[in-house]
């Protein structure tokens, strides 16, 4: 698994065509498995696993459940936000190894949470797959 974490401007499409660079910096992460790992993936189905959890996703989804208990019969009540909207897992970057996780970076120490996170939960990640991997395959018969 090779990771790289980097702010750098997105490229935006303009109003009228064509596109530009940004005018705020984002956080992007591009994670590299190899064939061996997308396998261990793909057959204990780990892509629901989180890389990056969004902040904004954990308060869109503590407002929509106290919605939820205030207004039951609302739409809001009924039809809550879900809880990872903007947050990345597993499967987002077997798709595509690039995603943008954080848009509008206002401050060096948001990339280091950020960073942290990420990092984080790809140990944990990587710490789950050595031991899928140490775990026997073959069948193993005997009596008590």
């Amino acid at each position: 698994m090779q990771v790289s974490i980097e702010r750098k401007r997105p490229t935006v499409k303009k109003f009228f065509g064509g596109t530009k660079e940004a005018d705020y910096e984002s956080a992007f992460v591009t994670i590299h498995f190899s064939e061996d790992e997308k396998a261990t993936i793909e057959s204990n189905r780990l892509g629901d696993r989180i890389v990056y959890e969004h902040p904004k996703d954990e308060v869109d989804y503590r407002d929509g459940q106290r919605r939820a208990v205030e207004l039951p019969n609302s739409y809001g009540g009924q039809h809550p936000p879900p809880r990872y909207k903007r947050s990345r897992f597993v499967a987002h970057f077997i798709a595509d190894p690039t995603q943008e996780v954080y848009a509008y970076l206002d401050t060096p120490l948001r990339f280091a949470e950020i960073q942290k996170s990420v990092e984080a939960n790809l140990k944990n990640l990587k710490a789950l797959m050595q031991g899928i991997e140490s775990v026997p395959k073959e069948r193993t018969e005997f009596e008590i």
